[in-house]
């Protein structure tokens, strides 16, 4: 309970090891989600579409695997989304598309073993 009103939760660098609880689907308040560059695996959890006040999800650079859940199309106010440098497979969900206020989806290989570097923008 004494997380619920959590807003920024920054993670990132930390050497985590592991996969993303389930658990974080309860953070209703959190608007940004930081992640990036630790040892994390396994996939990424839908609950993170509830998470509705979500404005940025930076999760790039661990060894996370699977698809990208189509819940994410729920995240309405997400402005920034950073899954690269992973082993995601499959195609982006076309719910992403309903993301009006997303400015900034970078994909740097969504495959780790991948050199190219795309960065798309949302106007």
């Amino acid at each position: 309970k004494a997380l619920m009103h959590l807003s920024v939760l920054d993670l990132g660098e930390n050497l985590l090891v592991g996969a993303i609880p389930e658990v974080i689907g309860d953070l209703h308040a959190l608007e940004s989600f930081y992640l990036q560059n630790n040892n994390l695996d396994g996939t990424l959890p839908t609950c993170i579409g509830l998470l509705l006040n979500l404005q940025n999800l930076y999760v790039n650079g661990n060894d996370l695997e699977g698809s990208i859940p189509r819940q994410f199309g729920n995240l309405e106010n997400l402005r920034g989304l950073g899954l690269f440098e992973n082993y995601l497979t499959g195609k982006i969900p076309t719910e992403i598309g309903k993301l009006k206020h997303l400015c900034k989806f970078p994909i740097f290989c969504l495959l780790k073993n991948e050199h190219q570097l795309m960065d798309y923008y949302f106007m």
